[in-house]
Formats: C-alpha cells, sequence, structure tokens
C-alpha cells in the first residue's frame, strides 16, 4: 500500500475517534440532581472512557461497517459499545489486585482519583451500558440482528474471551506469559474479533463474511497484544509472530479488494504503534 493509502487511514482514524467520543458523550449518564455517590459513579464512568485512548477498536467496527454499508448512526452506536467494554477492561486492570496501575493515558487511573469501589462500579457500568446500547432499537430495528450482537459481546467479554484471558495473564510470568498465545487470543483477540464483526453483523454481511471479519480481527487482536508485550519489554519480545499474524489478517481481506485497504492499514498500525 502506498504513503497516500496510509494518510488516508490517519484521516479516517481521527474521524472515527471525533465520531465515536461524541457518541459516547451522548450514551454516557450526565451527573444530574440525584444523590452525590450516583453523580460519582457517572463521572467515574465518563472520566475512565472519554479520558483518551486511541479508539483503535471502534475505529475497526466502523471500518468494517462502512464495507458491508451500515447505516452510521447504528454503526457509531455499535462502535461506542465496544469501546464501553474496552474502557471497562482498563478501569479493572488498573485495580489494585490486577495490575495496581496508577497512570491511565498520562492522568490518574478510576481507583486514584475515585477510589477503589468507585472504580470497581464504574467499570461494571461501562460494561453493562454496552449491552443495553446494543439492545436498543436505536441499534437495529431488526431484533436477531441485536440478538447476534448482544450474544457475541457476551462471549467476547467472557470465561472464553476476555475475562478467561485475563485470568491467564495474571497467573503467567515472564517467557510462559510471553510464548501463551492463548492470552493474546482471548485478552486482546476476543474483543478485536468481535468489534469486527460487530461491523459485519450491523451492516447485514452473511455468515461468511461475519466470519472472515471475526478472523481478521483475532489476528489483529493476537498482533496487538504482541506489540503491546513488546512494548513493555522494552523491544526486547520476539516480533516475527505480529509480522506473521497481521499478514494472515489480510488474507481474510482478499476478497474486497480495494475496498479493504482502510483495514489493512489498520491491521499494520497495530504493530507499528507507539506506546
Amino acid at each position: 500500500m502506498s504513503l497516500k493509502d496510509d494518510e488516508t487511514f490517519v484521516r479516517q482514524r481521527y474521524e472515527d475517534v471525533a465520531a465515536v467520543e461524541q457518541t459516547l458523550g451522548s450514551l454516557l449518564p450526565h451527573p444530574a440532581d440525584m444523590p452525590d455517590a450516583l453523580n460519582t459513579l457517572f463521572e467515574a464512568m465518563r472520566y475512565g472512557v472519554l479520558g483518551g485512548g486511541k479508539r483503535f477498536r471502534p475505529h475497526l467496527t466502523l471500518s468494517v461497517a462502512r464495507l458491508f454499508r451500515a447505516p452510521p448512526m447504528r454503526a457509531l452506536r455499535v462502535a461506542a459499545a465496544v469501546e464501553c467494554v474496552h474502557a471497562y477492561s482498563l478501569i479493572h486492570d488498573d485495580l489494585p489486585c490486577m495490575d495496581n496501575d496508577d497512570v491511565r493515558h498520562g492522568q490518574p487511573t478510576v481507583h486514584r482519583q475515585y477510589g477503589k469501589a468507585a472504580a470497581l462500579l464504574a467499570g461494571n457500568g461501562l460494561l453493562t451500558l454496552a449491552f443495553e446500547v446494543l439492545g436498543e432499537e436505536a441499534t437495529h430495528d431488526d431484533a436477531s440482528v441485536r440478538c447476534a450482537l448482544v450474544s457475541g459481546l457476551a462471549v467476547a467479554c467472557g470465561g472464553y474471551g476476555m475475562m478467561g484471558g485475563q485470568m491467564l495473564d495474571i497467573t503467567s510470568g515472564g517467557a510462559e506469559r510471553v510464548n501463551d498465545s492463548r492470552i493474546g487470543s482471548l485478552k486482546t483477540g476476543a474483543l478485536m474479533g468481535f468489534a469486527c464483526e460487530a461491523g459485519a453483523i450491523v451492516g447485514g454481511a452473511d455468515e461468511i463474511n461475519r466470519i472472515r471479519m471475526r478472523d481478521f480481527g483475532l489476528c489483529v487482536g493476537r498482533a496487538f497484544q504482541i506489540a503491546d508485550d513488546r512494548l513493555d519489554a522494552d523491544g526486547t519480545t520476539p516480533f516475527e509472530r505480529a509480522v506473521e499474524l497481521v499478514s494472515e489478517a489480510v488474507t481474510h481481506l482478499e476478497c474486497f479488494g480495494a475496498r479493504a485497504d482502510i483495514l489493512q492499514a489498520a491491521a499494520r498500525f497495530a504493530i507499528m504503534r507507539e506506546q
């Protein structure tokens, strides 16, 4: 792909970031005339999801949705739900019982800003909000589409997805962690696989193309996790497998030709980004 194609990707990604953040702002609960404790919860939810980030997962959702010509507002709601789940996972990852991180996106983590209990509830609130958004008719007027989105997200979040991957992550260490491909497949790949498949679902894609998109996202997610491990280890982690996974991801796009150039660029971004 040419530099022009990459510039197109960068421009589209920034446009997607702005659109997703605007959508999130409208969907998230606002502090209002209610008990201070609820206001604190809503503030913590907004702080956790609107405080920065690359919005890579919702960008994947929107890129796939455009490939299948999904209505933009429907696609944005799905993308926002995906980002709510990602933010929930980061809030919980940062807790003292997990990674015990004090800073996220250059600012205090949610539990440092609002306390551990509020952070736990804020993460839970974002997770449940994602399912609420996907289940509403505004996301799609076809109940079968909404059910496919909800069930797909449930699998991506559960024991055979993000939660299982996180459990493997916190019980592994050193070379075992780096070399266990299940961690990348479950912790990161599962949500990215859903993010891509969700764009196909809301765009009315058939089963074959839904699987293509899910497999593309899974490969990208595994490569993304390897890149994270490499950055965390100051560049010492072997990187060849991540490059192979990006090549494998691109094979799932071959039937779409140039229409999938943005997704090809996204796959490369997964391993070329800076921390």
